[in-house]
């Protein structure tokens, strides 16, 4: 029993580690990946024998679709370019939601069959409003947020006024990342010891759908 006991609490440590080194990621990989874009990162990881390598791999994969977003979106709010940039912007921003929330998807199905690999046989009818992967959406987000605003603290063509209001912004942005990122490792302890349980709750986006969306389908009907 002892052993046993020994056992979930390494595991548990090895789990909240990879998720506190994947938090971690997402904002060495912002500066990264504005030094250098690299391609795609993302593999499907195997449905067996999943691993908390592949939950890290599918995080940062995750974080690259935000990243990439992140760019999209600044592009599509630009007022001095042709509308079929804009339109082109917003087909691109549709295909990377997608991916997106497929990713969120994945991270949660990767962490769900690693707490069903090691988790206590204690289950609970407790569900949490959220799953934990739009919780790390959110702390990718706002690691995205962190890097902007203190690009502009180091610019030089403003005034003090901006660089104080943007340092203040930075201060709270900095602080709901480590509040979230508590409450996300509270939520994996309460998961792994069966005081809460873990459900993958499938986003069903329909506006991509063209069997879903009426604005695809009936303007196909009509050709």
């Amino acid at each position: 029993m002892k052993q046993q006991t020994n056992d979930i609490s390494q595991n548990l440590t090895a789990l909240l580690e990879t998720i506190k080194s994947s938090l971690k990621e997402q904002c060495k990989t912002v500066e990264l990946w504005h030094q250098q874009l690299i391609d795609d990162p993302y593999i499907i990881p195997p449905q067996q024998n999943v691993s908390f390598k592949n939950l890290q791999e599918t995080i940062i994969a995750q974080h690259y679709m935000n990243f990439t977003l992140w760019h999209i979106e600044d592009e599509a709010r630009r007022k001095d370019v042709d509308a079929s940039i804009i339109a082109d912007c917003k087909y691109r921003i549709d295909v990377c939601n997608q991916k997106r929330n497929d990713r969120m998807e994945a991270v949660d199905f990767c962490l769900l069959n690693i707490l069903k690999q090691s988790q206590t046989e204690q289950k609970s009818e407790k569900y949490n409003t959220e799953p934990p992967a739009l919780a790390i959406d959110r702390l990718s987000i706002l690691a995205l947020k962190i890097y902007h605003m203190q690009e502009q603290i180091d610019r030089q063509d403003v005034d003090k006024t901006h660089k104080e209001s943007c340092q203040n912004k930075l201060n709270v942005l900095i602080e709901q990342r480590e509040d979230i990122s508590l409450a996300l490792l509270e939520l994996i302890k309460d998961y792994y010891t069966g005081k809460k349980q873990m459900k993958v709750y499938y986003q069903f986006k329909m506006y991509n759908d063209p069997n879903l969306n009426p604005a695809l389908y009936n303007t196909k009907k009509k050709q």
